[in-house]
């Protein structure tokens, strides 16, 4: 009984609407939510947003690995001017040298295609090293030199960064400037000397994918700094 009654009003309520049709009023109530059509998405309107969503996800998880290497990469370099900047620092406050010896000369010794590297004070030849270090699936893939006059050289096989500071700047604590060596020598500190260099150039790549390089540019009055290895 009550659907026949529920029947009747929706009869009635369509005469009256009928009654009103092209007026303001038909339209309200024609649009309004008394309307019961309802439209839902196409197959292919479906189609195509689930076509977009894959291309998207497939972008990005291919860009995955490229985005690792690269932080990996970053993360590295940013190590090994970490290291750098100790020896300068060692350098600086003469860290483990007794009072009264006199100075101590600190450095960093690196190989052209290694993938370690060590801090050493006063000598080199003393085993073990003051400090070693080591890049795991990273190499030194490259050492350039820039002389003061612009020339890029990048023939050197190896590297020493020795720090030597002055009384003035032990005192003061300043920045220690860098000497280059092609292979110090603690007896004969002023054989294989580099000397006119601007700066040098530490050029690290990832074994797996050498197209991918950082370096660190060690400055001849001291400062170190990462750059994306222009001219190297």
């Amino acid at each position: 009984m009550f659907c026949l009654f529920n029947k009747k009003i929706k009869l009635n309520f369509a005469k009256k609407l009928a009654s009103y049709e092209g007026s303001a009023v038909y339209r309200v109530v024609k649009n309004s939510h008394f309307s019961t059509a309802r439209r839902g998405f196409t197959v292919i309107e479906l189609v195509v947003v689930i076509a977009i969503f894959i291309i998207i996800t497939g972008i990005v998880v291919a860009d995955i690995p490229s985005f690792q290497n690269k932080s990996s990469l970053d993360l590295t370099v940013s190590e090994v001017a970490t290291y750098i900047r100790g020896a300068q620092v060692y350098g600086a406050v003469q860290k483990d040298t007794p009072s009264g010896v006199g100075k101590s000369v600190y450095g960093i010794s690196l190989t052209q295609g290694a993938s370690e590297f060590y801090l050493f004070q006063n000598d080199k030849a003393p085993l073990p090293h003051k400090e070693n270090y080591v890049i795991k699936g990273f190499d030194i893939a490259k050492i350039c030199q820039k002389s003061t006059g612009g020339t890029v050289d990048s023939s050197a096989s190896s590297l020493d960064i020795v720090y030597t500071p002055s009384n003035y700047e032990v005192n003061i604590g300043t920045a220690v400037g860098a000497i280059f060596y092609s292979n110090f020598d603690a007896d004969n500190p002023d054989d294989n000397k580099m000397s006119g260099i601007e700066y040098v150039d530490i050029k690290i790549s990832n074994k797996r994918n050498p197209t991918l390089p950082g370096c660190v540019r060690v400055y001849s009055n001291g400062q170190v700094a990462i750059t994306n290895c222009d001219g190297c």
